[in-house]
């Protein structure tokens, strides 16, 4: 994950979106849940070598909420509905909640 944010940014390597992405997937293959989430901002936004894509977007971030990623909250478009589906299946997986929109 951390390789795959300095490829993106280009802090200390040269800087590659392809490169970043591929250590981003590398890191989800692995079970990294914040990773899911990061893939899942980028196809929500368009960004770093993907295009934009709503139905890619949440499928990313069901996988990172039912791994217990802290940063499914973005939801699509801010959406609180999304926020608290993804809550819910948190805290159907054990994890610990606290509510907040």
């Amino acid at each position: 994950m951390l390789m795959g944010a300095k490829y993106q940014s280009g802090e200390g390597v040269f800087q590659s979106d392809t490169k970043a992405l591929e250590l981003y997937v590398r890191a989800a293959e692995l079970g990294h849940a914040e990773a899911y989430a990061v893939i899942a901002i980028h196809y929500q936004t368009g960004a770093i070598a993907v295009e934009q894509d709503m139905s890619k977007t949440l499928a990313f971030y069901e996988v990172a909420a039912k791994k217990g990623s802290i940063l499914v909250f973005h939801g699509k478009n801010g959406n609180t509905h999304e926020r608290m589906k993804h809550m819910k299946i948190l805290a159907s997986a054990g994890h610990q909640v606290d509510g907040r929109l």
